[in-house]
């Protein structure tokens, strides 16, 4: 979480397209200061959703290396091998950073054009092709750390995954909503007391959140190894 800071303060300026949209359709009092604090907590909450399916970057590598030596049962120095994996797959990890970031931006630009034009149906292509290259990251950050390929090779890997596995892919990404957004989501609203709230947030994101990505690297990580060739 901490090495992934300076990732997510940029996703977090770029949520500025959707936040504000967002707020005005709303129509929120016109108020500086509420208008400021909703923006935030709407960023926040936007860039947990952007993190939670398309990653950050180095910090992804890095984490998802520590659950595959744990997978395979290997001896796994926590903080050394998690900066290892995150310098070793920097390049690699930064490029694909700026990927998600400029695609995220144009979905949602289209999104919105096709909006205003009232074309309902080339919005819901939009956002077709939006989840299905969110479900690429289930297989994209676990094949940086396993195979020396380029972005694009592993990008199209990724995609052929993601229609050849249809029903793993739909099934980890609405385990995902679940367990990664939706719960956390109702905690916040429903539990009184910020101090409680956090806690129990923070229980789910360190702990839960964790054994599901083990039980997923589980499954993907043999299935990778099978399918994806290292040349």
């Amino acid at each position: 979480m901490l090495s992934s800071t300076p990732f997510s303060i940029i996703v977090m300026i770029v949520m500025g397209i959707v936040s504000l949209p967002m707020i005005s359709i709303a129509q929120i009092d016109v108020n500086v200061s509420n208008i400021i604090k909703i923006d935030t907590i709407l960023r926040l909450g936007l860039t947990y959703i952007y993190i939670v399916f398309l990653g950050v970057g180095p910090s992804n590598a890095g984490y998802l290396y520590v659950i595959r030596k744990t997978v395979e049962e290997r001896y796994c120095w926590l903080i050394s091998d998690f900066f290892e994996a995150y310098k070793t797959n920097f390049k690699r990890t930064i490029l694909l950073w700026i990927i998600d970031v400029l695609v995220f931006a144009l979905l949602v630009v289209a999104f919105k054009f096709y909006g205003q034009s009232e074309l309902l149906v080339l919005q819901c292509v939009i956002v077709c092709v939006g989840c299905i290259y969110a479900m690429m990251h289930i297989y994209v950050y676990q094949m940086i750390v396993t195979f020396e390929l380029p972005i694009i090779n592993i990008l199209r890997n990724s995609f052929f995954l993601v229609i050849v596995k249809a029903p793993i892919s739909v099934l980890v990404m609405f385990l995902n909503v679940i367990i990664k957004i939706i719960i956390p989501a109702i905690i916040f609203i429903k539990i009184d007391g910020f101090g409680m709230t956090m806690i129990l947030i923070l229980c789910d994101v360190l702990f839960i959140v964790p054994i599901l990505d083990f039980a997923e690297n589980f499954y993907i990580i043999p299935m990778l190894k099978k399918h994806i060739s290292r040349e």
